[in-house]
């Protein structure tokens, strides 16, 4: 592909990407879920959660449409070299929102802190990685391959959405099913895909010489830096994970105390229930007598 060709497509997705996150604030504010809380949120904080629900929709539409052309439309035998229309298309929707995401961390330097220069780093030779591969139209392979670990991304941004409307307590079983598939998806697709790719590049070592010198080089860069801050952020994750198990424990023992003392609270309803109905009954009984023994003494001659 022509770079004013790369250009130009990039730029599209890079506007249909701004599209949704300009539309984003008009859903958060139309929601019953969102839309109170959402105008008490900071700026920042809604720039946030605009970029999240974007890359919701990004990333899908990444793991998706790689997952068919690594399926259906590429091999990882193929010729390097042999060009793809359609296994170019992920490519170009992702550096469209990459280039999106980057503008926007940049505005949103203070509300990331130092994750912001994990996300440049990320995001620099994913585009670079990605422009290469669209340019001289090899290593499609790779690059779909790459694109698979886009599966976790919208489970994190939902996480981030929910913790953000307070909706943890609302939907708990919903967030601790998402909390186990992040972790799941995020194995699955960033840390359990890393082997095959470099094993994969080691058998093609001989036909990767013979691409250029530019893919060979990102290709290599583009792993290294990706597969670590991916092992990066699964070790985060297994930390927070640890320290939920954690409470684990100390949640059950105190809902079991809890449910101790309701279940006490009910018995001694139940008891009480069942005293004030004796008394009742008796005084009822007692009442009956009297009364039938009150006709019979006037029904006595004198």
């Amino acid at each position: 592909m022509e770079s004013a060709e790369i250009v130009k497509s990039v730029s599209g997705f890079t506007c249909l990407w701004a599209l949704l996150f300009f539309a984003a604030p008009f859903v958060f504010r139309k929601c019953a879920f969102s839309s109170e809380i959402y105008q008490k949120l900071s700026k920042h904080k809604k720039v946030d959660l605009c970029l999240r629900a974007s890359s919701i929709c990004a990333a899908s539409c990444a793991w998706s449409f790689a997952g068919y052309n690594l399926l259906y439309k590429l091999r990882a035998d193929d010729p390097l070299n042999e060009p793809n229309d359609f296994a170019s298309i992920p490519l170009l929707f992702m550096t469209g929102f990459f280039t999106l995401d980057t503008i926007v961390c940049i505005y949103l330097r203070e509300e990331y802190g130092a994750a912001t220069y994990q996300y440049f780093g990320h995001h620099f030779v994913a585009i670079v990685g990605f422009y290469n591969a669209l340019r001289y139209q090899e290593c499609l392979w790779f690059a779909n391959y790459r694109l698979l670990s886009e599966l976790s991304t919208p489970l994190i941004n939902i996480r981030a959405i929910m913790n953000a409307f307070d909706l943890k307590e609302k939907y708990s079983s919903l967030y601790s099913a998402n909390r186990v598939f992040t972790m799941l998806a995020f194995f699955t697709s960033r840390i359990a895909t890393i082997p095959y790719f470099w094993i994969h590049s080691y058998r093609r070592y001989d036909d990767l010489l013979n691409c250029d010198w530019k893919i060979i080089a990102m290709l290599f860069l583009s792993g290294v830096v990706l597969d670590f801050l991916n092992i990066q952020w699964f070790v985060l994750i297994l930390k927070i994970a640890s320290v939920e198990f954690k409470k684990i424990p100390k949640i059950a023992k105190e809902k079991t105390e809890t449910l101790k003392i309701s279940l006490r609270e009910k018995k001694d309803n139940v008891y009480q229930t069942i005293q004030t109905a004796k008394t009742d009954f008796r005084e009822n009984v007692s009442y009956r007598i009297n009364r039938v023994r009150r006709r019979l003494s006037a029904l006595r001659p004198e």
